[in-house]
């Protein structure tokens, strides 16, 4: 692909960038779209609209995010997001109402957001651009606290030594954590800022919940972010490989795999427990501790 600016008059080629960069982003603002290309917020506008109009985005205070609803299913894209939808929806009902939590940056971090209920009047903590945008755009916004620091442009986040010490003056009972892979170690990722943040988000916790879509267990990335042990529960869209029960097991880490299957006709999603074979511990689904 060529310079930015050579996609000046084509617009097909800047929705296609549009479409990939929010399958890491989450959202992109007018600005974004408008600085990337060189273009008038007013062609960026109908870029959006256009892709609006073939339901493969939403508009969203401030820009745009993917379009996850039903009638999306099918394309190339949205099945993705589809998977990610799911595993935010279920990751919130872990959410209680006068929670404080925190949001790791990322897709799934963005989807779990994007999910809290509607009676939620805790408070967020995050380090994503596109959480607070979101949950500041809300008529009834839950209280948000946003991490400053130097911003990462790959997932629109705060990261550095300003982002660490924010983190550092605060807690949060449940936090919510992304990862690029998963193994019978722990969780990695392949960037270093990004790794330092998630190890320091991770002492603040009381409690971790893990973000991982299936393809995260045969992935790799060279960055331990945690161990097992420090996680509590994973959120992902299908059942691990067998060979991480036995770890999952010994971790005492329960596993919550969004199926988006309705129950009774119902248009709801749920989720469905899977348990790690030998573990009694695990056989209570509600159960949010680890001892």
């Amino acid at each position: 692909m060529g310079h930015s600016s050579d996609l000046h008059d084509k617009p097909a080629k800047r929705q296609e960038w549009i479409l990939v960069a929010l399958q890491t982003r989450g959202f992109l603002s007018i600005s974004d779209i408008a600085r990337k290309f060189g273009v008038s917020h007013m062609t960026a506008r109908r870029d959006i609209r256009h892709l609006q109009e073939m339901r493969r985005v939403r508009t969203v205070h401030g820009g745009v995010s993917l379009d996850t609803t039903p009638h999306t299913l099918g394309h190339s894209l949205v099945g993705k997001a589809g998977a990610e939808a799911r595993i935010g929806r279920c990751a919130a009902t872990l959410v209680e109402e006068a929670d404080v939590i925190a949001i790791d940056a990322g897709r799934l971090g963005y989807e779990t957001a994007a999910a809290l209920p509607e009676e939620f009047r805790g408070t967020v903590i995050t380090h994503s651009l596109p959480i607070v945008q979101m949950l500041a755009g809300l008529c009834r916004p839950a209280r948000v606290v946003g991490l400053g620091g130097e911003v990462a442009a790959d997932r629109s986040s705060f990261v550095g030594a300003i982002a660490v010490a924010a983190i550092d003056g605060v807690r949060v009972r449940t936090l919510f954590l992304t990862a690029d892979a998963v193994d019978h170690r722990g969780a990695y990722v392949h960037s270093d800022p990004h790794a330092l943040i998630k190890r320091e988000l991770l002492k603040i916790a009381d409690d971790t919940v893990l973000l991982a879509q299936h393809q995260c267990f045969a992935a790799s990335a060279p960055l331990l972010v945690g161990t097992l042990a420090q996680i509590s529960t994973i959120v992902t869209d299908r059942p691990p490989p067998s060979p991480m029960w036995a770890a999952l097991d010994r971790a005492r880490v329960r596993v919550l795999i969004a199926t988006g299957e309705p129950p009774n006709g119902s248009a709801d999603m749920r989720f469905k427990p899977f348990l790690a074979p030998s573990d009694a511990f695990l056989s209570d689904p509600l159960h949010a501790g680890r001892k």
